[in-house]
């Protein structure tokens, strides 16, 4: 990593991601939730999340936001947040996903954000 998180992120978690950039190279794409994940159950922003999401923008990684709020949601956050130069896509979070591969197949890594606070 050439620079300093901060807030800093769990090493834990970014060894994890790391290693999925570097197998998936160029195909790597993440989706970030709105509520309770870019935004607090408070109403905050979560610096955690969003440091976690620079730094992935700096590596050239496609972000999509996604909510069960749909796709305005999605916006009105990026915009709110400052966070629109990062993001490639909005998009509502699907309720039904039909699929020839099961959901664990594709997803290679999930994060909770409680699992970002860095306990190092």
């Amino acid at each position: 990593m050439n620079k300093k998180l901060t807030p800093p992120i769990s090493s834990k978690v970014l060894k994890d991601v790391n290693r999925i950039i570097t197998a998936a190279k160029d195909k790597t794409k993440v989706f970030v939730d709105i509520d309770g994940t870019i935004v607090t159950e408070y109403g905050e922003p979560n610096q955690q999340v969003l440091s976690l999401m620079n730094y992935l923008a700096e590596k050239n990684i496609d972000i999509y936001l996604w909510s069960a709020g749909g796709e305005e949601n999605c916006r009105k956050v990026a915009k709110k947040y400052n966070i629109e130069k990062m993001v490639v896509g909005y998009l509502p979070k699907p309720t039904i996903s039909i699929d020839d591969m099961h959901y664990d197949d594709y997803v290679f890594l999930k994060i909770h954000p409680a699992d970002l606070e860095s306990n190092d």
